[in-house]
């Protein structure tokens, strides 16, 4: 099929009326954009087509959105329906957070978080989404032009540390979390964080399984390693271990010592607050597995561990982040949650289980093949 870009509207008979009497006019003043396709990744096993819509109120007068409905673009048939209690926790009103999500006075834009896990069957070839608001007269719906779906679920890499256990750090839903920190350093808004993960010593932590040298028991030291064999494209160096936020919010800082690793296919690797030191670069090529730092706590940061994400660019807060997959490791449990990793609970024990192409789900404990002793 084609695929189309624009808006749609399924308007009802009174939408029109209360148009005429120059009242509200909600169908021509929602603007619902989609600037990354949803992609698919694969995590823990299950098929997630992960994205943001971008919706902007330019009417006079406030929308309340009550509904949005995933739709399958060539069957159309709704796949995922959010409800006033999901819309309340996916949508965030840009610069008002805390406040009724669901209501957007003119002027305001805001974003829908959307995971959309595919429950067997086919991934779907595009989307569609429905939104509807609520008017003073009546309800309206809005029926978006069809998107093309993303379905190559990222670069197959190797380990990014050595031994463990590590703890895969990251909430999709949490308010600061990576995934719904958005940045706009050249006047476009994109997320780079959409898929990253910040790695930890979890308890337990084998200082003697994760580098050559000396590791301190926070991972400190611990080996750094090339996930697939690439070029360095940028290292940056000389920002002191200090395990607390700085006093300047300067994005300069915000990364601390980092290399990013071209690997190919328009994609780059993230290290980020590694310890100074950094033995890698600008325009070295690397091979899969080699040591390329060792984890730190530079930049803006409040512990030390690996910030590691991939993206479609080499600057780190002006690239979309991407979706990748592990192919080295072994899930070995999981923490309750991360207010249980920060209180320094047990986490608990599960079957190991190799991780197969795919990324681990949130505070999943991992091990990594250890260095050789």
């Amino acid at each position: 099929m084609k695929w189309v870009a624009g808006i749609l509207l399924e308007v009802a008979a009174a939408s029109t009326a209360s148009t005429a009497r120059g009242g509200e006019q909600p169908v021509h003043a929602l603007d619902i954009r989609l600037p990354q396709p949803p992609t698919l990744a694969v995590i823990d096993g299950r098929k997630i087509l992960r994205y943001e819509l971008y919706l902007t109120n330019h009417a006079r007068n406030a929308l309340r959105l009550t509904e949005i409905e995933v739709i399958d673009a060539v069957s159309d048939r709704a796949v995922a329906t959010l409800d006033a209690a999901a819309i309340a926790k996916t949508v965030v009103r840009i610069g008002r957070t805390g406040e009724d999500s669901a209501l957007l006075a003119p002027g305001d834009s805001a974003m829908a978080y959307i995971d959309l896990t595919i429950s067997g069957g086919k991934v779907p070839d595009g989307l569609r989404h429905r939104v509807t608001i609520k008017g003073a007269a009546a309800d309206h719906r809005i029926l978006t032009g069809a998107i093309p779906v993303a379905t190559d679920a990222g670069p197959l890499l190797a380990a990014p540390l050595r031994g463990g256990p590590w703890v895969a750090l990251y909430d999709p839903a949490m308010t600061n979390g990576h995934r719904r920190v958005i940045y706009a350093i050249d006047g476009r808004a994109r997320v780079p964080g959409r898929y990253a993960i910040d790695w930890m010593a979890a308890k337990g932590f084998d200082a003697l399984s994760a580098g050559e040298s000396a590791v301190s028991p926070d991972g400190v030291g611990a080996d750094v390693l090339a996930v697939a064999d690439g070029i360095v494209r940028t290292v940056k160096d000389g920002f002191p271990t200090h395990g607390k936020v700085p006093s300047s919010n300067g994005v300069e800082e915000e990364t601390g010592n980092m290399v990013v690793l071209d690997i190919g296919g328009g994609r780059f690797a993230f290290y980020e607050h590694l310890a100074q030191n950094i033995p890698v670069r600008p325009g070295q090529r690397v091979r899969r597995g080699a040591t390329i730092g060792q984890v730190g706590a530079s930049g803006h940061v409040t512990a030390a561990h690996l910030h590691f994400h991939i993206a479609d660019g080499y600057a780190p807060l002006s690239a979309e982040g991407m979706p990748y997959r592990f192919a080295q490791g072994e899930v070995v449990g999981a923490y309750a949650s991360i207010d249980a990793f920060v209180k320094a609970l047990s986490w608990r024990a599960s079957s190991s289980s190799p991780i197969a192409g795919e990324l681990p789900e949130p505070v999943a404990v991992m091990m990594f093949p250890p260095r050789t002793r």
